[in-house]
């Protein structure tokens, strides 16, 4: 079972999988987060910027140009037209399509319909919801390292409650729960190492980008970023398939 989890992972259509993610990621879910960010706040529509940078410990240029990638206030939000309302919906849809199949692929399932349209948007604001979970523990922890391992315990919780949802709802509830239950652990390891990784990684990435490109480096940033991110949807739905699948036998069967 483990020596065809690493194979799965390792394979092309895997590393394909975290790229197409990723790309569909970053069209849909950062304009998303700006129109959200400058609809919901009486200043400057910037909380995604002040987000990366207290997540990031970011500070001087850096910081300077996270700002301006992000700038955007109430009166900008006006100029949003009714066209490019549709195409951010159509880029949210597609993003919440392309990881929904990822999770049918992985459990060998058809395509979920048009319930699995409704049902995967819900698993995509849940992993968004977890995602934003994890990081507020981590704002709320600081940059001490004792305050960091007492987070991970709430973290591991809400990834596991998260996961366990996350991807019961991405195969359309066509797989008992209880099968989730070793995607949900992974899920929550998974995503609580990824996060530490880019505690560590991600500053010095921003940093380096920054002052080479100015502010579409932060932009390369923010892909690097979306591709952990990705990564970390395709392994819990591979190996929580591989491991789900041990434990109750295959059971994935035609959606009826």
């Amino acid at each position: 079972m483990l020596v065809r989890c690493v194979r799965r992972l390792a394979s092309a259509d895997a590393r394909d999988r975290v790229l197409i993610l990723a790309g569909q990621a970053f069209i849909a879910l950062i304009p998303l987060g700006i129109v959200v960010a400058s609809l919901s706040t009486h200043h400057d529509g910037d909380a995604m910027a002040s987000y990366l940078i207290r997540r990031f410990h970011l500070d001087g240029e850096v910081a300077s140009s996270v700002h301006t990638l992000f700038s955007n206030t109430r009166e900008d939000a006006g100029g949003i037209t009714v066209v490019s309302v549709v195409i951010l919906l159509f880029s949210v849809n597609s993003f919440s399509r392309s990881v929904r199949r990822t999770a049918e692929m992985a459990w060998e399932l058809p395509k979920g319909g048009v319930r699995g349209t409704r049902d995967g948007l819900i698993g995509v604001a849940l992993a968004v919801v977890i995602t934003c979970a994890f990081g507020a523990l981590n704002l709320l922890a600081g940059g001490h390292a004792l305050a960091q391992v007492a987070v991970a315990i709430p973290q591991l919780l809400v990834g596991y409650l998260g996961w366990l949802y996350v991807q019961w709802f991405l195969v359309t509830r066509r797989i008992p729960r209880a099968a989730m239950v070793p995607g949900a652990i992974v899920g929550a390891v998974v995503q609580l190492a990824a996060g530490k990784v880019s505690s560590i990684y991600m500053p010095h990435v921003i940093e380096s980008n920054a002052e080479k490109y100015g502010v579409i480096g932060v932009s390369f940033s923010l892909v690097t970023w979306l591709v952990i991110a990705a990564a970390v949807i395709v392994c819990v739905a591979i190996v929580g398939a591989e491991l789900g699948r041990s434990r109750i036998g295959d059971i994935s069967q035609p959606d009826h």
